[in-house]
């Protein structure tokens, strides 16, 4: 008898046992379960957080900023430069109606020209991935992806200590997306290079001739080095008939042009590098003295 009732004693010690054994085992094995879980919580914000971090660098490397000291002076031009495409083949970047790419076409800016920025819709310290631009002939404002173009600042008023080259330059700016017409010589309705230059030059006080071979035959053929602003840039095409632009200083001029498009900015009065496709090789022409 008590040898039966040793056994049972034996018996509920060690199913009680095995009972502890398995709520520790339980309660350990929710521990883990909950370990496991904060460990992988924690994992997800450090990736969000990381995620976010990573997005807002790339935004910011990205877009395009604009520094407010030339925001607010307007002897300053800020532009848009055109930089899909190459000097062999050309190339354009596509100005949109919105800041979107779903959105239409409403112009085409050549490689190495460069468009406005219109800066009463931007602000300084922003970082834009899309770029808004003025399109004065009609009067719009379109959108350039800031992935495609680069931000040229341009002083345009009071550059040099020559009234005359200022004044050619604030006045030529101002006529920034006046159509191109060949033979055209109105400042209104349409121009050509040479006429355009010619009028500059003579309400600043500077007789010039009327075409650009003979601009160039009157002018001093000068290097870049002692170039100024103001100065012509003559390119020996059109079968010796030529083109000309006036130098603004760095890498830039501006024209009249219509080999690429009539109309602004493929065309018309704008501005551009000393380089662009159809327009490789240049001098430098010296008439103000």
């Amino acid at each position: 008898m008590r040898n039966k009732i040793l056994i049972l004693v034996i018996t509920i010690i060690i199913v009680l046992g095995m009972v502890d054994l398995a709520v520790i085992d339980y309660w350990m094995m929710q521990k883990q379960l909950v370990s496991a879980e904060e460990e992988n919580t924690e994992i997800y914000k450090k990736e969000v957080a990381e995620v976010k971090v990573d997005t807002s660098k790339a935004l910011e490397e990205k877009g395009q900023k604009f520094d407010e000291r030339i925001l607010n002076d307007d002897s300053y031009l800020i532009l848009a430069m055109g930089e899909t495409g190459n000097l062999k083949d050309g190339g354009y970047t596509p100005v949109f109606e919105r800041p979107d790419k779903a959105s239409n076409e409403i112009a085409e800016l050549q490689y190495n020209c460069g468009i406005e920025v219109s800066v009463e819709n931007v602000k300084s310290g922003v970082g834009y991935q899309w770029i808004p631009v003025k399109i004065p002939n009609a009067n719009v404002i379109g959108y350039v992806n800031s992935d495609e173009i680069s931000i040229e600042n341009i002083k345009v008023k009071n550059i040099t200590e020559d009234e005359r080259r200022n004044q050619i330059i604030s006045d030529a700016v101002s006529y920034i997306g006046l159509t191109f017409v060949r033979y055209g010589d109105s400042l209104e309705t349409g121009i050509d290079c040479a006429n355009f230059i010619r009028q500059l030059y003579e309400k600043a006080g500077v007789d010039i001739a009327d075409v650009p071979n003979k601009m160039r035959k009157q002018s001093e053929i000068i290097s870049k080095e002692n170039a100024l602003p103001g100065d012509l840039v003559y390119y020996a095409v059109n079968n010796g008939y030529g083109h000309v632009g006036i130098y603004l200083g760095g890498d830039l001029m501006i024209n009249s042009a219509g080999h690429a498009g009539k109309i602004y900015p493929q065309g018309g009065v704008r501005i551009c590098r000393l380089q662009y496709k159809d327009r490789e090789e240049y001098e430098f022409c010296k008439i103000i003295r």
